[in-house]
């Protein structure tokens, strides 16, 4: 992974995992980074100094990670099947919920309140992001769910799936 300075285009900071990175984002901000690896880990990183702080305990592939809308909190989804909170700071494990197969995505609402996840058991649902309770389970697709993400103004969420059709 490496982080430039657009402009300059220096580069800020560098670190590898020891598999292919499936994901990176920016916390709001932009002091922070996650990533998700195929090593099984994400990793939340320092910009300014680099220091690691890295969340085990995904069984698969750590297909996304991104940062609560505020910064408190990391969800990341897996091909073990579930989708998993953990503090921002300290790296705690905080929930986990689970699919009957592959968990490609996973998305918070605006508010933080609430997540949706995408599988690939054909279904998105979303759940509580304090209890871990499922509010609600979006069925339909004929294949994989793979994006599910809340509109701006949390009151839909729209889901697309390999069956080539997305949803509102």
């Amino acid at each position: 992974v490496i982080v430039w300075e657009v402009g300059s285009f220096r580069r800020l900071l560098s670190f590898k995992h020891e598999g292919e990175v499936r994901d990176a984002r920016f916390d709001s901000d932009g002091r922070r980074l996650v990533t998700a690896s195929e090593d099984l880990t994400a990793r939340i990183v320092e910009i300014d100094t680099g220091e690691a702080l890295i969340l085990r305990g995904h069984e698969d592939t750590v297909r996304t990670a991104s940062f609560s809308p505020d910064r408190r909190r990391v969800l990341t989804s897996s091909g073990d099947n579930t989708a998993r909170v953990w503090e921002a700071d300290g790296g705690r494990q905080i929930l986990r919920v689970a699919h009957y197969d592959a968990v490609r995505v996973a998305s918070w609402s605006p508010d933080g309140r609430s997540f949706v996840t995408g599988s690939k058991d054909r279904t998105a649902r979303i759940w509580d992001s304090t209890t871990g309770a499922e509010v609600a389970r979006l069925a339909g697709h004929e294949d994989e769910v793979r994006v599910a993400v809340f509109r701006p103004d949390g009151a839909m969420v729209l889901t697309a799936s390999f069956d080539g059709t997305a949803r509102l």
